[in-house]
């Protein structure tokens, strides 16, 4: 059994765990996840940032960047920050 005191913190940043699933989690899979999470259509998002469900699909699947005011729109939407989009 582990004692409280015995017990070691290691801080999630910094392990290398994190740092391949941070790899694979690139700004349009954090969008599609954090879009499914709040129950929004691509065009429901589209309509709240001014853009196209088409325009949203592509960001998704890695096939347009995302500007920083979009970006900046998203971080609002979502309590994210804006440099994980660009």
């Amino acid at each position: 059994m582990v004692r409280p005191s015995d017990e070691e913190y290691i801080e999630w940043e910094k392990t290398d765990l994190a740092g391949e699933l941070d790899k694979e989690l690139t700004p349009g899979v954090l969008l599609k996840h954090l879009r499914e999470a709040h129950n929004l259509s691509q065009a429901a998002l589209g309509e709240k940032i001014a853009v196209s469900a088409k325009r949203i699909s592509d960001f998704e699947n890695g096939q347009g960047g995302i500007s920083k005011e979009i970006a900046k729109q998203l971080s609002h939407i979502f309590n994210v920050s804006a440099a994980r989009f660009i």
